[in-house]
């Protein structure tokens, strides 16, 4: 599908040093609408992009990327449900800059067709789950992280990407999301509860705090059985390093938030909302014995 971005940009340069993440509803520099500046002379659809698949993420911008061989441009970063990341010239109309396609047809890889990951499949989903969350980016490594989902073969596989703002290219190896905690649940095998690529849906947005990349899943049309949970990755090396399971002696309680990611805190502390459904987070599990830096 295409879609239009009825916006003006403005440059700036980017600036290496800052920490700061861009990230969903990012309000950094935001430019508010008003009715001196939505008119007729100064707000209107300006080009369009083609993309392979439906955006369910945000697309991300960033002032002041340096393409190789090309100079200085703002970029727009779109993501779609094909599994396909592009970079666009912000400024302007045309082909992107660059495009990183997770899939490979041939060989078996594909996105995650929704009909395999629905109970009724009411349609609020049509075509295929791939990259449905939204990326984040970190300016001080010129880095984006996001999550695809794929299926190879018949397995069902997540992993986390670290990829270059300039040309796409990835920084660090993929890592292949997994995770078990113990539990009681009747999913639960020998004493551990294990994160199920297939029903887990990877919906809100990644977070970037203190160095540590925030994942967290729900499900789709909750396709039982299925957990919430709340994974953190090392942002340079893309190691785990803590995993939390809300209902690992129940069910349910998974982490949709519309999209949105967590709300952080200045001290670092991230902070989600749970779903209930038919099973409730357990009080006995402790968050910070399993997240590095959530109170």
């Amino acid at each position: 599908m295409s879609g239009g971005f009825s916006a003006r940009s403005h440059s700036r340069q980017c600036r290496p040093q800052s920490l700061r993440p861009f990230l969903y509803r990012n309000k950094h520099a935001r430019k508010l609408l008003n009715s001196r500046n939505v008119n007729v002379a100064e707000f209107g659809n300006l080009y369009s992009y083609y993309v392979d698949g439906a955006a369910f993420a945000q697309p991300l911008y960033i002032a002041g990327v340096q393409i190789p061989g090309r100079g200085t441009r703002n970029l727009l970063y779109v993501a779609t449900m094909n599994d396909k990341v592009y970079a666009f010239d912000a400024d302007q109309g045309g082909p992107p800059l660059w495009m990183r396609d997770f899939t490979n047809e041939l060989a078996g890889i594909t996105p995650v067709p929704i009909t395999d990951i629905t109970n009724n499949n009411n349609l609020n989903i049509v075509g295929n789950v791939g990259i449905e969350d939204t990326p984040v980016i970190n300016i001080s490594t010129k880095s984006l992280y996001l999550v695809a989902r794929t299926k190879e073969d018949g397995e069902y596989i997540q992993r986390l990407h670290r990829l270059n703002l300039c040309d796409g290219a990835d920084q660090t190896p993929a890592a292949a999301i997994q995770a078990f905690v113990r539990g009681a649940a009747r999913d639960a095998v020998d004493g551990f509860v294990r994160f199920d690529p297939k029903a887990g849906n990877q919906r809100s947005a990644l977070a970037l705090v203190n160095g540590q990349i925030l994942i967290a899943w729900v499900s789709h049309e909750d396709l039982r059985p299925y957990h919430g949970w709340i994974m953190s990755y090392d942002a340079r090396t893309l190691q785990q390093t803590g995993a939390f399971c809300t209902t690992p002696d129940t069910a349910d309680g998974g982490i949709w938030q519309s999209g949105r990611g967590p709300a952080v805190d200045v001290r670092g502390a991230a902070y989600y909302e749970l779903e209930t459904a038919a099973g409730t987070a357990s009080g006995t599990s402790n968050v910070s014995s399993q997240i590095p830096g959530r109170p």
